[in-house]
C-alpha cells in the first residue's frame, strides 16, 4: 500500500510540472486579449494572438506531458511526436464525429500515450536497415499511428458525456437557486475537461429570450442583459466575485504560504496569474496551479464559486459583462 501511495505521489508531482507548461504561457494570453477589446486598444491582432496560444492549449499540455513524464535529457523527439500525435488524434476524432471538442483532456490522454510509448519503444531491438526509424525516433512513428484507434475510441465514449451535460444543462437554466449554485460548481470542476463550454453555451448564450428596444430577439444571458432584461444576469455574477477577488486572493495566500527560498519563484508566477484574473477575467494560470496537486483544494474553490452565485442570487443581484468578467467590465 505504501509503496502503491508513493508512486502516486510521484505521478502528482511530475503531473503539476506538466501543469507548468500551459500556466506559463497563458497569462500573456490573457492580457493581450484583454488589452485587444474594443473597450481599451481595439486591436485585432492582439486579440488574434491570443486566440493562437488558447486555441492550442490542448497542444500545450501535451507537451508538458512529456517534458515531465519522459526520463531522457533530450526530449526533443518526444516532444515532436507529441505534437504531431495531437494534431493526428483531433483530426482523427473530427473525422469519427465533427461535433467532438475534447478541449484540454485530449492534449492530457495524448501525451500521456506519447510518454508510454517513447520509454517502451526506444529500447526496443530491431534490425539495423531500420536504425534511422527506431531507438528514440521510433515513437515518432509508432505515436501518430496509435492515435487513430485512440480517437476511434474516445469518439464512442465521449459524445454520451458530452450529450448528457447539454442536458443537464438545459435543466440547471430552469432550476432557480439550485441551478445556480450548481452552474458554478461545476463550472469550475470541470475546467480540465473542457466541458464547462458546454454548460456556457447553453446558459450565457441561449437561456431565455428578450426583446430589446430596438425590436430585436436576443437570447443567452450575456445578449439579454447587455440588451437590458431585467432577468439577465443571474447566472453571471459570481464570476466576478471569483476573478476579481477570490482566485488574486488565492495567488497572495499561495505566495505567503511559501517557503522563504520558493517566494521569487512563487511571485513571478502568482503576480502575473492574479493580474491576469482582474483585467482579463482569465483565471486558468492560477487554477491549474493547485487543481491537481491539490484536489481537495481546488473542490472548496469550485464549491466557493457556487456559493457565491447562491448568495447573489438571494440577494437578487444581476451582473453581466461585454468583455469578460474583470475589473474593467466590473468598474
Amino acid at each position: 500500500m505504501k509503496t502503491v501511495l508513493k508512486k502516486m505521489k510521484v505521478h502528482l508531482s511530475n503531473f503539476g510540472k506538466a501543469m507548468l507548461v500551459p500556466i506559463v504561457a497563458m497569462p500573456v494570453a490573457g492580457l493581450l486579449s484583454r488589452f485587444g477589446q474594443p473597450d481599451l486598444l481595439n486591436l485585432a491582432v492582439l486579440r488574434m494572438s491570443a486566440d493562437v496560444v488558447f486555441g492550442n492549449l490542448d497542444l500545450l499540455f501535451a507537451v508538458g506531458i512529456i517534458l515531465a513524464f519522459t526520463k531522457t535529457k533530450d526530449k526533443s523527439i518526444p516532444v515532436l511526436a507529441a505534437v504531431l500525435s495531437i494534431m493526428v488524434f483531433n483530426n482523427a476524432l473530427t473525422y469519427y464525429n465533427e461535433g467532438l471538442s475534447m478541449g484540454v483532456i485530449a492534449g492530457i490522454l495524448t501525451g500521456g500515450l506519447v510518454a508510454y510509448i517513447y520509454e517502451k519503444s526506444r529500447f526496443w531491438k530491431m534490425p539495423s536497415a531500420f536504425n534511422l526509424f527506431t531507438g528514440e525516433k521510433f515513437v515518432l512513428t509508432l505515436g501518430p499511428i496509435a492515435m487513430i484507434p485512440y480517437a476511434f475510441f474516445f469518439s464512442l465514449i465521449w459524445e454520451p458525456i458530452q450529450s448528457g451535460l447539454d442536458s443537464f444543462a438545459l435543466w440547471m437554466g430552469t432550476a432557480g437557486i439550485v441551478g445556480v449554485f450548481l452552474f458554478g460548481f461545476l463550472n469550475r470542476l470541470l475546467v480540465p475537461t473542457g466541458f464547462h463550454n458546454i454548460l456556457n453555451a447553453y446558459i450565457l448564450y441561449q437561456l431565455g429570450s428578450f426583446v430589446s428596444t430596438d425590436g430585436t430577439l436576443v437570447t443567452g444571458e450575456v445578449a439579454r442583459f447587455l440588451a437590458g432584461d431585467s432577468t439577465a444576469g443571474t447566472f453571471m455574477s459570481m464570476f466576478f466575485v471569483i476573478m476579481i477577488f477570490g482566485l488574486p486572493g488565492a495567488c497572495m495566500g499561495m505566495y505567503q504560504a511559501a517557503k522563504n527560498e520558493q517566494k521569487v519563484s512563487a511571485k513571478g508566477l502568482l503576480y502575473p496569474a492574479a493580474l491576469t484574473s482582474l483585467l482579463a477575467g482569465t483565471t486558468e494560470p492560477i487554477e491549474f496551479t493547485f487543481m491537481f496537486t491539490s484536489p481537495q483544494l481546488y473542490l472548496l474553490h469550485s464549491f466557493l464559486a457556487g456559493l457565491a452565485g447562491a448568495i447573489l442570487y438571494l440577494t437578487g443581484t444581476k451582473l453581466g459583462f461585454a468583455f469578460g468578467f474583470n475589473i474593467l467590465t466590473w468598474c
